[in-house]
């Protein structure tokens, strides 16, 4: 969420960046737009698009039900509707589509990825942007006791062409 970066320098860079380039959006990824005290609203205002990448799928190989505490349309829709009525501005929704990354295990079920892509839709977000990659590396990197982000990460199980089709039934 850039809390490591005052938000005047992250307001000049998109500055710079709008001066060299006028047709591209600028965009940010937020992992707070889910907390009222987020850092994510400091820097709102310099970006044209937000991205929003609420990932509520745990480590825990249960799957995700209110009853046990993990509720995606709530936690979801809220963070996006918050989002586009506190800024305005377009909103894109980042579904967890990972599992063996940020410390969580297990990647979302075909159907938890449906929920979070719908539920984020319905909510306001226009467009969706699936953080994953296609990998065959089964040992990911370890360095201090935490998965590395490297070549061998994030990864699916899953076909990126599930991911695909998903989007395209959503915008077609």
């Amino acid at each position: 969420d850039g809390g490591d970066y005052p938000p005047a320098y992250v307001h000049a860079a998109a500055q710079i960046i709008r001066e060299l380039d006028q047709k591209h959006p600028i965009t940010a990824c937020f992992d707070t737009t889910n907390r009222p005290d987020g850092t994510w609203q400091r820097y709102a205002d310099a970006v044209d698009v937000l991205l929003a990448d609420i990932y509520p799928i745990s480590g825990s190989s249960e799957a995700c039900l209110r009853s046990n505490g993990c509720d995606i349309s709530k936690d979801i829709g809220d963070s996006v509707r918050a989002t586009v009525t506190h800024t305005g501005k377009p909103c894109w929704f980042v579904p967890q589509a990972f599992g063996n990354q940020e410390g969580v295990q297990r990647e979302p079920s075909r159907g938890e990825a449906r929920v979070m892509s719908y539920t984020s839709i319905i909510a306001g977000a226009t467009g969706l942007y699936f953080f994953t990659k296609e990998d065959t590396d089964k040992t990911p990197p370890v360095v201090l006791d935490y998965v590395h982000v490297g070549s061998a990460q994030p990864r699916s199980s899953y076909s990126p062409l599930l991911y695909r089709t998903a989007a395209r039934t959503l915008f077609v």
